[in-house]
């Protein structure tokens, strides 16, 4: 791991831009104690970054748990980079129970972000499910964006370097 250089941390008075500069540096353990108020705070691009810092056990233990509660936070305010992620946990059945419905639904929702990786798990969940459970899972990914509409987010112009796992 590497850290950050100290005059980095002293010429800047604002944290985000010293958990930015951290996590570029690869000190996750300093990024994350700068980031981690924004994301508490409600910030979709730092609770994502938090979501994937636990899920890849960088400058913290793995913890798939912790990684799904962050990365849902971001998913659930339309953060494309964080539905793709908890879509994944799902497929996977880590930190969450394995549900290819709710996986299909989170990656179908960012997939309409044009999130490659999001329409990639998509597909690959969807060949191991029933036409029922695909059909259960577009109605309520449609539904969740009917609603939230106005709240989706194009992660990919805003810090793409920070979600860069």
């Amino acid at each position: 791991m590497r850290t950050i250089p100290a005059q980095a941390i002293q010429s800047s008075s604002r944290p985000l831009e010293v958990g930015v500069t951290a996590f570029e540096h690869g000190d996750f353990a300093t990024a994350l104690e700068y980031l981690r108020p924004f994301a508490e705070r409600g910030d979709t691009i730092t609770q994502t970054v938090l979501g994937g810092l636990y899920h890849y056990g960088r400058g913290v233990p793995q913890d798939d748990a912790k990684a799904a509660k962050w990365l849902r936070k971001a998913a659930e305010q339309g953060n494309a980079r964080g539905q793709t992620l908890l879509g994944l946990l799902f497929a996977m059945g880590r930190g969450v129970p394995k549900d290819d419905v709710s996986a299909y639904m989170w990656l179908h929702i960012a997939a309409a972000s044009n999130i490659t990786e999001a329409r990639n798990g998509r597909d690959k969940v969807a060949r191991g499910m029933t036409t029922v459970e695909t059909m259960k899972a577009q109605r309520m990914a449609n539904k969740w964006m009917a609603k939230h509409q106005k709240r989706q987010l194009d992660t990919s112009k805003n810090l793409a370097n920070l979600t860069a796992f």
